[in-house]
């Protein structure tokens, strides 16, 4: 984990480039990508961070550990060889966590059932993988939410929390939507407040905005409906909801 000052961070037009990550945070490692940028005001002991990696493992650390910024970072997890760190969220410890699958598994846990840790630790289990799968995504989710996901081949939909029942930690979950050749792997299920945006993103570079009162409501068990077309031998990796 590194520190960097929102003001350090230069404004740019939307079509510009922007400036490498590698001369923000000088001290990254060779090969080392950023995976999550997290805003924070204050270090308060009352709120976590929740790590989520890419074999399913959870583990909850307080904020107020990483109230001492070193310029050469500092070690927030520790990660097996062939593990990959996947989200982190911002939690007070009275949400629930979610965890999608790339084949559409959904595994939904109070945040306190992971217990905080120490920065070194390793975690437990937080979704119990088939062979083959790993997690894409994780949020956090309150009463009243509305949930929406997306696959690789463009189909999107939004749904209602409570289709989303809760399971203990370390269950393989429930179907997060029904998945096939023709709609490609789940990319990811985040929170999608009412009247936002949002902003998908493909590997070839392209980026459309749509707003989310244009994603049908559909139970957990579908696929929803085309919200964006990709070319042959494209697939959506990413995307981000705008709050209004």
């Amino acid at each position: 984990m590194y520190w960097l000052k929102g003001y350090q961070i230069p404004e740019t037009p939307r079509g510009a480039r922007g400036k490498p990550l590698i001369q923000l945070l000088r001290c990254l490692d060779p090969g080392e990508v950023v995976t999550t940028a997290i805003p924070v005001e204050s270090f308060s002991k009352d709120e976590a961070l929740a790590f989520v990696t890419q074999k399913g493992t959870v583990k909850r650390t307080s904020l107020e550990e990483f109230s001492r910024p070193r310029t050469t970072g500092i070690r927030a997890l520790l990660l097996d060889e062939d593990d990959t760190l996947i989200s982190v969220l911002k939690g007070t410890g009275e949400s629930d966590i979610l965890i999608a699958t790339r084949w559409a598994q959904a595994v939904r846990f109070p945040e306190r059932e992971a217990r905080c840790m120490g920065r070194a630790a390793r975690g437990v289990r937080g979704v119990r993988l088939a062979k083959g799968d790993e997690v894409v995504s994780a949020t956090l989710v309150s009463p009243g939410d509305t949930l929406f996901s997306v696959t690789e081949y463009g189909y999107g939909k939004l749904t209602r929390e409570g289709d989303y029942r809760r399971t203990r930690r370390g269950a393989k979950g429930v179907i997060a939507a029904k998945i096939n050749m023709q709609t490609g792997g789940l990319v990811g299920v985040e929170v999608c407040p009412p009247e936002s945006d949002i902003l998908l993103s493909t590997d070839k570079g392209m980026v459309i905005r749509i707003p989310s009162s244009d994603v049908p409501l559909y139970g957990r068990n579908s696929r929803g409906v085309r919200i964006m077309r990709v070319d042959e031998g494209e697939k959506i990796t990413d995307f981000t909801i705008l709050p209004p």
